[in-house]
């Protein structure tokens, strides 16, 4: 026999935030490696330190993303949007995941409006939860179905 825990809407929506400052965090650490990598590669190509430092960053500053929740009925819409910087400004907001306001289940979206079928984390359990946030990232691909059952096996070989 299963039991289910009820959670608050409040509990989730802490959940919530937790996983948009988990966003923030991937996106930060995204940028770093970026800038790092580009500017290696610069480097090698022949350009000054100083010339391909400055290059990178003026890029890799425009392209940004900010999270922002918004309550629905049934689902909690995540929501990324780029942050104005430049010429790689794209002003539309995306859908970056559905959480389930009830259960705290996370879903990849289908478009703007519904999630996709299959929920692919819980946040309410602790080890998903710290799952999807180590994996989590601006592009969405952990949200897929193959990423997410590779995720998965990985914790349950290292339990």
């Amino acid at each position: 026999m299963t039991t289910t825990t009820t959670h608050t809407t409040k509990e989730i929506l802490d959940l919530v935030d937790q996983y948009l400052d988990a966003l923030d965090r991937a996106d930060a650490k995204h940028q770093a490696e970026y800038i790092e990598r580009s500017i290696q590669k610069a480097v090698e190509a022949g350009k000054t330190l100083d010339e391909a430092t400055e290059r990178v960053r003026s890029y890799a500053s425009e392209r940004s993303y900010a999270y922002s929740a918004q309550m629905g009925r049934r689902f909690i819409k995540i929501i990324q949007t780029s942050i104005d910087r430049g010429a790689y400004a794209d002003h539309r907001p995306m859908v970056h995941a559905f959480v389930e306001a009830e259960t705290g289940l996370v879903f990849m979206p289908a478009g703007w409006s519904a999630p996709a079928k299959g929920a692919r984390y819980d946040l309410t359990d602790e080890a998903e939860r710290a799952l999807l946030f180590a994996n989590c990232g601006f592009s969405g691909g952990y949200l897929y179905a193959e990423q997410v059952a590779k995720a998965k096996a990985t914790l349950r070989e290292s339990e």
